[in-house]
């Protein structure tokens, strides 16, 4: 019954999550913090091909989207990890590391998709 529970669970947690998972909370963490950074410089990256394309002024809304998405994924990410706030160890440490690489990662995917449609359109 609980293998069961467990293998279903693991289905709804998203990728980033499970890359992460340990069982210390503070390799986990640092785990985290380093997927979210190695995403930042694969977006840097993404970026630079979307100036590239110079289409539709395309990087200069993804820039003004960008600085919006950013406060908004620091009020999520708080928000979300607010629980854990209430008892004592690194668990909403944990969860604000989780939350941020997870946002990150929809964000790349985010990224990419939008760049292959313009190449796509180019092409054209």
């Amino acid at each position: 019954m609980w293998q069961t529970v467990l293998i279903i669970s693991a289905f709804l947690l998203p990728l980033p999550a499970l890359a992460c998972q340990t069982g210390n909370v503070y390799t986990d963490i640092e785990c985290h913090e380093k997927q979210t950074r190695q995403i930042q410089t694969k977006m840097n990256r993404a970026y630079a091909d979307l100036v590239k394309l110079y289409m539709y002024d395309a990087h200069k809304a993804f820039t003004q989207s960008q600085k919006l998405w950013l406060q908004w994924i620091k009020k999520d990410c708080a928000f979300e990890s607010a629980p854990y706030r209430q008892s004592q160890g690194a668990g909403s440490g944990l969860a604000l590391a989780s939350c941020t690489h997870e946002k990150y990662a929809a964000r790349l995917k985010q990224l990419e998709t939008i760049i292959h449609e313009l190449r796509t359109d180019k092409a054209e």
